[in-house]
């Protein structure tokens, strides 16, 4: 199986994970309106959960965003430029991004491990254990980075056929 489709599939698996989370953050939001409106009993845990919920739905679909062209960007020179030199643009942009997420990866899951290893839990009446949340972090990192080489390796193969 080439690295293109697997990370492809990575990137959807990731983005349904965060469907999963944006809908259960929709849902407990909706609930903590009714709840505070309409019977007058805010939920203290909505907006520690929701935030919980929110690095989970970002995270997630970081490696999606980046196989649909979707994060953003400002492309008022590059469209002028020649194709040719836009896949030697995508191929630096990927030697350069490269490097950092794995940073990014790696110093995440040192964090992860650390709250891991120390029972880290957060400061507040749910004392939600921590690790859980931010494993979200790498993970999501991970799927970027496997899909940013997935790239590199498509614009190397564009540069090579000399395609658009």
């Amino acid at each position: 199986m080439r690295l293109s489709t697997i990370a492809a599939r990575l990137s959807q698996a990731g983005v349904a994970v965060g469907a999963v989370a944006l809908t259960a953050m929709i849902v407990l939001i909706t609930v903590q309106v009714i709840s505070r409106r309409i019977l007058t009993a805010p939920m203290v845990v909505a907006d520690e959960l929701s935030g919980y919920l929110l690095v989970i739905t970002t995270f997630s679909a970081l490696g999606y965003a980046l196989l649909h062209g979707d994060h953003i960007q400002v492309t008022l020179v590059t469209d002028r430029l020649s194709d040719r030199l836009r896949r030697y643009l995508r191929v630096a942009w990927c030697l350069v991004g490269l490097p950092y997420v794995g940073l990014l990866v790696w110093r995440s899951a040192v964090l992860v491990l650390d709250s891991y290893h120390s029972g880290s839990f957060s400061v507040t009446a749910t004392n939600v254990v921590l690790w859980p949340i931010q494993a979200f972090v790498p993970l999501g990192l991970a799927v970027l980075f496997v899909q940013m080489l997935a790239e590199l390796l498509e614009a190397l193969n564009l540069l090579r056929r000399g395609a658009a």
